[in-house]
């Protein structure tokens, strides 16, 4: 089964609550601004961190 779901899909959706993180082998690096690069077509995993919303 094929999906098309990008990385832009989710930060389009998502950036205004959480913060968007790339995991790498030694960390995490946070991605302040989507760019057209990050849809690397490999296995590349992210994760979302709830902002703190007052």
């Amino acid at each position: 089964m094929a999906s098309e779901l990008f990385c832009g899909a989710f930060e389009n959706i998502l950036h205004h609550n959480y913060k968007m993180y790339r995991i790498l082998k030694d960390g995490f690096i946070e991605i302040v601004e989507y760019d057209e690069l990050l849809e690397k077509f490999s296995c590349t995993s992210y994760f979302f961190e709830l902002k703190n919303i007052e």
